[in-house]
């Protein structure tokens, strides 16, 4: 049956007079495309990221709000701290329904599914009568975060060209960081019930653009065999250009999961993901070595970012800079953290803006070993600060400059371009479902590194941290610079292609033997 479609969907193609070329010319082919279906595609992405960084930062003015003096819901510290925690707690089962639901039910529903999940999470706040309903509402909204978590990327990695492909998943970021802020004032300024009714208007913008506009990823129904309704999705895509250039993609798309399929082993074959060995055959397929290489490495390299600091930062960020700042009562910590917030969207920014320039090894090898040199200089003033504490005004700043700097160097690559190369590197057979396994485990990790916090502090000392962030970011550094790929520019079939070799680490990339001397070339895939 398979076969069947496979070859009645090529044959359809053939019809169309598709024009048939080479890899370079499918590249150039797909960076054609016109740009405003992609732009749409992206300020979806965009405005997702925008709920997504509200919903992140809405318990940091909800809590104070329900523990006022005059607050008709009144919770304790401990209520509020377990309010907040739900978020993260139902975030990973979002990731993991997400990533498998996506495979099953396609990538348009989970993204629409995932803002309908936010609305009612909003709702239920916003109409909270006590504090169960506080609760649902967090519950609904995590959800859904790792829900469009682990749809978003994949969506913008499928649905837009090589070229653009890093900037705009790069943009996101910042919207996050700029929803988070919009919160802020939101929360500032207004009853927080009239905030959290005014937050879900952002997801059904979204909801309308996915409803009217945004069609299902061609990539996704050629692998179902759905080709009439690939090349409708292709005709959105590409707009009024000349009908071959839909047939001749439709056609690159369909040759390439025949030739997938025919090359897969017999028990691993299995593509329809209504029948009951779906996850046998997920599990069939990632012992295979092109595709678990891809996969330990997006886990090794989100794992060891995750110990370079970040949550550190993002949950006691307070914390840090009053032990920076020592006896320095002159210095205002907020203020300081605000300052750090607008660094972090300006370096977001500039990372989207570098994604149309260089490579992504380049940025994050660039961002990796310039925090890592932040973080060990700090440590080493701290060290000697240690035995004879000064809070003159000149030793106070220099530490804080090195802080916010080494957080605007470390948000231009080790924070954006993770998330972004996580869907670039995994092949599209089991893209939403270990993207969504990864960003749970991911999730679960980050957890975990935060309650060890106050752990580490009292054993390490501010100092002892600093220089552990340092040593993790070189480690992190190494680890890309051996073994992550290069993927600008490049489609993910043929990032797919790379890992079919037999090299594990990029540097051992194309290692032939010729006349018994060993060249080593460049592929003809990707590019250093």
């Amino acid at each position: 049956m398979q076969d069947t479609l496979l070859t009645d969907g090529k044959e359809e193609c053939n019809e169309d007079n598709v024009l048939k070329g080479s890899p370079e010319d499918v590249n150039s082919l797909l960076t054609s495309r016109p740009l405003f279906p992609q732009l749409v595609i992206v300020a979806s992405a965009c405005l997702s990221g925008v709920a997504f960084g509200m919903s992140m930062s809405h318990t940091v003015i909800l809590i104070p709000h329900l523990q006022e003096e005059n607050s008709t819901l009144y919770v304790d510290d401990q209520t509020g701290s377990f309010i907040a925690s739900m978020y993260s707690i139902m975030a990973p089962i979002g990731y993991l329904s997400g990533g498998v639901l996506m495979d099953i039910w396609g990538r348009r529903k989970m993204k629409m599914l995932g803002q309908f999940g936010y609305v009612v999470g909003w709702a239920t706040i916003a109409a909270a009568q006590n504090v169960e309903m506080l609760i649902i509402g967090r519950a609904f909204d995590g959800l859904a975060k790792g829900v469009l978590s682990a749809t978003g990327l994949v969506i913008i990695d499928e649905m837009t060209a090589p070229r653009l492909r890093g900037f705009f998943s790069g943009i996101v970021m910042p919207c996050s960081r700029f929803g988070a802020m919009l919160m802020m004032v939101l929360g500032t300024y207004l009853p927080w019930r009239l905030a959290a009714s005014l937050a879900p208007t952002i997801n059904c913008l979204v909801l309308l653009a996915y409803v009217f506009y945004v069609p299902e990823s061609p990539s996704w129904l050629v692998r179902r065999s759905r080709f009439d309704e690939a090349r409708k999705s292709l005709r959105v895509l590409w707009g009024r250009r000349p009908e071959r250039e839909v047939s001749r993609e439709l056609r690159t798309l369909i040759t390439r999961i025949e030739t997938e399929y025919r090359n897969q082993q017999p028990d691993t074959r299995s593509t329809d993901f209504y029948k009951c060995d779906y996850v046998g055959s997920i599990f069939r397929n990632l012992l295979r070595s092109h595709i678990l290489k891809p996969f330990l490495m997006a886990q090794i390299f989100l794992f060891i970012q995750i110990i370079c600091g970040q949550p550190f930062f993002l949950f006691f960020g307070i914390d840090i800079i009053t032990r920076l700042k020592g006896k320095a009562d002159w210095m205002d910590s907020y203020k300081v953290s605000i300052a750090g917030g607008v660094l972090g969207l300006m370096s977001f920014f500039l990372s989207a803006l570098l994604l149309l320039k260089f490579g992504r090894r380049t940025i994050i090898l660039f961002s990796g070993i310039l925090a890592a040199i932040h973080d060990i200089v700090l440590a080493g003033i701290l060290y000697k600060e240690s035995s004879a504490p000064y809070s003159g005004h000149t030793i106070v700043w220099v530490k804080i400059i090195l802080m916010l700097s080494r957080s605007f160097f470390y948000d231009i690559g080790m924070i954006t371009l993770p998330y972004i190369m996580l869907g670039e590197l995994l092949p599209s057979r089991i893209r939403g479902v270990s993207s969504g396994y990864i960003l749970a485990i991911n999730d679960l990790a980050v957890g975990g590194v935060t309650m060890l916090y106050p752990t580490l502090m009292r054993g390490l000392g501010i100092q002892g941290l600093y220089l552990t962030f340092g040593i993790s970011c070189l480690l992190c550094s190494l680890f890309v610079c051996l073994f992550i790929p290069e993927t600008q520019g490049q489609t993910l079939e043929n990032i797919e292609d790379y890992f079919k070799k037999s090299n594990v680490m990029w540097v051992t990339r194309d290692r032939k033997r010729n006349n018994k001397t060993i060249q080593l070339h460049e592929m003809n895939v990707l590019k250093s």
